[in-house]
């Protein structure tokens, strides 16, 4: 855009020395008709000449005017163009900046939620796994191979259905020191399984009708109850699909 500016200058700056050339002509011309060294047919034809040459002069002006117009008019939508720009870079700047405090504040959340997962599952996972007795510890080698924290973790995501069962087989054998500390691992588990797995914990609560469909009848409850007074070990759907039937307790009305 600067190369053709400064053509538009170089063809007007030629065009004012023709013009200045052509002044310099009518000036002559001038002095020459008032010392008298014209003759009438001379005259009539400098005069002649002369009107060529201001009508000339008059249309090169006018070209010169319409010109710089439009070298004004380039001139103005450049310094609009730039004062575009220079706000489009003053957008994009504020832009950058609140891009880079937001992923700033989003490593920041991933490093508490990192923190988190380390400080509270893992080791909440492995605090409730170490309070086992040994025999309980050995029962369940075919799901936790390992003890370390990461490797209880994975193998409990993968083992749940099975995890589950345990801890069914605890209750109805009575269990009852164990089966809590089997039921929170289930628990704990369970809200990072969720996403994973497409599953979601089945709806069932206190005072609802007992349907043996969807439920299953602890082995302390009463025979003829059909009213549920406690919900024993949830149950859970995977896929929109029922996996687990809850475990709960019945009562008569």
């Amino acid at each position: 855009m600067n190369d053709s500016k400064t053509a538009w200058q170089q063809n007007i700056e030629k065009q004012l020395e023709h013009l200045k050339q052509d002044n310099e002509m009518i000036i002559e011309f001038f002095r020459r008709l008032l010392r008298g060294n014209y003759s009438e047919p001379s005259k009539k034809k400098s005069t002649k000449k002369l009107k060529k040459l201001n009508q000339q002069a008059l249309a090169k002006i006018e070209t010169l005017e319409k010109n710089l117009a439009s070298v004004q008019a380039q001139k103005t939508e450049l310094e609009q163009n730039l004062r575009d720009l220079q706000t489009e870079n003053q957008n994009l700047s504020r832009q950058n900046d609140l891009l880079k405090a937001e992923t700033q504040k989003m490593l920041v959340r991933i490093g508490e939620l990192e923190a988190q997962l380390e400080a509270k599952p893992l080791s909440q996972l492995k605090s409730l796994y170490l309070s086992l007795d040994e025999l309980t510890q050995n029962d369940l080698k075919r799901i936790f191979k390992f003890p370390e924290e990461l490797s209880l973790f994975a193998a409990g995501i993968l083992h749940l259905d099975a995890l589950w069962d345990y801890a069914s087989d605890l209750r109805q054998q009575h269990k009852d020191q164990l089966f809590p500390i089997i039921r929170n691992m289930i628990e704990l588990l369970f809200e990072f399984y969720a996403p994973l797995a497409n599953a979601e914990w089945q709806a069932v609560a206190v005072g609802e009708e007992f349907d043996r469909k969807i439920h299953q009848k602890d082995n302390r409850s009463s025979v003829a109850g059909k009213k549920i007074s406690q919900v024993i070990l949830k149950g859970y759907s995977r896929n929109n699909r029922l996996i687990k039937q809850s475990i709960v307790e019945v009562e008569n009305e």
